[in-house]
């Protein structure tokens, strides 16, 4: 995926039969033994976190956010905040990681509890809607009064549990209507990022990790659909993460079963 130009959204039900050839023959694959599983999923939560929140303006370095994760080290000389919000996240990512293999379900509770972690560094706010109107930095689109906020998501939830998208395109969906929902004060990106991977996950699919150094894309699938109300820029954008991390391990990158 590319940065540099605006390109033309790429055909998505093209993408979607790709994604599902290769995890037709990921699913072909010997299972990885415990110790191989848990080092992929220490891999991958590693950079996810990484990702995830410098989008949000972290500046730890990917080295940084190993040492955070894995060793439960205290970043010297930045705002301790992002080192809280590497543990959080990872914590939260653990915690949905729990929650899969238990059978839970995307509900207002499990998206509050995700939040809780993820909004480590703020005791007031976590695990809460705002309680204030709230609008986005350089954007002209107005977000739900937060009076609104309980039903907007109660609806959310049912359009999720009731639809027949494809999963990639439904994670897609959930991630849009999520993020115009907005219905925590801070915190919305980390958090609906994870559940938008709940989604991909619960119906087999790989958790995928947007880029840093390509946010323009994931801005620019926000922008559209805030143009268009057309949702095709963010199902190309996920289908086309998905596929990639799909290929990673088909390659022997980074090798690990649909299924965590």
């Amino acid at each position: 995926m590319s940065d540099e130009q605006p390109s033309r959204i790429p055909d998505i039900p093209e993408l979607l039969a790709a994604i599902d050839a290769a995890k037709a023959e990921l699913e072909k694959k010997p299972p990885l033994s415990p110790a191989e599983l848990k080092a992929i999923q220490e891999e991958f939560m590693v950079r996810y976190t990484y990702n995830t929140n410098a989008i949000e303006g972290s500046t730890l370095s990917l080295e940084e956010t190993a040492l955070v994760v894995l060793k439960k080290y205290v970043i010297t000389g930045v705002p301790y905040e992002y080192t809280m919000d590497a543990q959080g996240h990872s914590e939260a990512f653990n915690i949905l990681l729990k929650g899969l293999e238990d059978g839970a379900a995307l509900t207002e509770e499990f998206i509050k509890d995700m939040h809780y972690y993820v909004l480590k560094h703020s005791q007031a706010e976590r695990g809460k809607y705002r309680t204030v109107n709230v609008r986005i930095s350089s954007s002209s689109v107005r977000l739900p009064d937060h009076e609104e906020l309980p039903g907007l998501m109660a609806s959310l939830i049912e359009d999720v549990a009731q639809s027949k998208l494809h999963p990639v395109e439904k994670a897609a969906v959930y991630h849009l209507d999520f993020e115009r929902i907005h219905p925590f004060r801070d915190g919305n990106g980390r958090t609906g990022r994870l559940m938008m991977n709940m989604l991909l996950m619960q119906h087999g699919y790989l958790p995928i990790d947007i880029k840093f150094e390509k946010r323009d894309s994931y801005y620019r699938a926000f922008k559209s659909f805030n143009a268009t109300k057309s949702y095709d820029g963010m199902v190309a954008l996920v289908a086309e993460y998905e596929l990639e991390e799909l290929k990673m391990r088909m390659d022997g990158r980074i090798y690990l079963p649909p299924r965590w």
